[in-house]
């Protein structure tokens, strides 16, 4: 295997502005998708009942959200953020 080099992820002091931005860019949008997430389970919990000692939530066939189409779009450059 002479010549061959492995490939690595940047650290983040081998990143240029740009790149850094773009990390940050996707860890946040991670961050929103999981906020989202816990978002809709605490509106369920927030609604809940008990039945013979369990917890009930009602069951909604919802999966849209108002913000996720601007934030995540088809095309990376044409989204909120």
């Amino acid at each position: 295997m002479s010549g061959e080099t492995c490939s690595r992820e940047k650290f983040w002091k081998e990143l240029s502005i740009e790149e850094k931005i773009e990390r940050m860019r996707n860890a946040v949008k991670g961050i929103d998708a999981n906020l989202s997430a816990t978002r809709t389970v605490l509106r369920k919990i927030e609604k809940h009942s008990h039945q013979d000692n369990k917890l009930v939530i009602p069951f909604e066939d919802d999966h849209c959200g108002g913000m996720v189409g601007r934030i995540r779009g088809d095309k990376p450059d044409e989204v909120y953020f």
